[in-house]
């Protein structure tokens, strides 16, 4: 080979080689970055999937408490009383009273207390007459579907006679707030 054509032969392999050094620049190296970057956002989705995979079961619990929250609100809804049915309610608790054979020496409901959805009015009560007889009128309190709490009670022996007692109690009657309730819930 003669040194021209061996000269030749060179520049060739050079300029082949050259050409494929920048095919590998141009083509395969960002190929290859954005294989990688592909393969990353597939391990993390695959990661994000196995995450909301563990997810389930506190998704059934939280699914199965605001079910129970719902038809607690629907058992509200259906029991609370409205504000015009008042007096009937404090009817009623006075009747109780009158069953359960105890003396009322206090009825006196306070004004009403507003909440955002509900309102409440404090009502005390005071009885006289036997523990057996205040007893069973708060057992009859109790069942009134109303939503009724007992938040305070006081019971005390009167004399010197066994089993007489005076009690005062002061109870909060919910209702709902005609002003911002859920009542009028446009769902209904």
């Amino acid at each position: 080979m003669t040194k021209r054509a061996y000269r030749g032969s060179w520049i060739i392999a050079v300029c082949l080689g050259g050409v494929a050094a920048v095919s590998v620049l141009i083509f395969v190296l960002p190929a290859q970055r954005a294989i990688g970057r592909l393969n990353e956002e597939r391990i993390s989705k695959q990661d994000f999937i196995a995450r909301c995979g563990q997810l389930t079961a506190p998704l059934q619990t939280t699914e199965e408490q605001l079910k129970k929250t719902l038809d607690y609100n629907k058992m509200w809804k259906e029991s609370a009383p409205k504000q015009s049915e008042l007096h009937g309610l404090f009817g009623r608790i006075n009747a109780l009273a009158k069953v359960a054979g105890a003396k009322t020496t206090r009825f006196d409901p306070q004004p009403v207390v507003r909440y955002d959805k509900i309102c409440k009015t404090p009502l005390t009560v005071g009885l006289r007459g036997s523990f057996f007889q205040v007893f069973a009128f708060v057992c009859d309190l109790e069942r009134l579907p109303q939503p009724i709490w007992i938040e305070r009670l006081h019971v005390e022996q009167i004399g010197q006679s066994e089993g007489n007692v005076e009690c005062d109690i002061v109870l909060a009657v919910l209702a709902d707030n005609p002003d911002n309730s859920d009542q009028a819930d446009k769902s209904e």
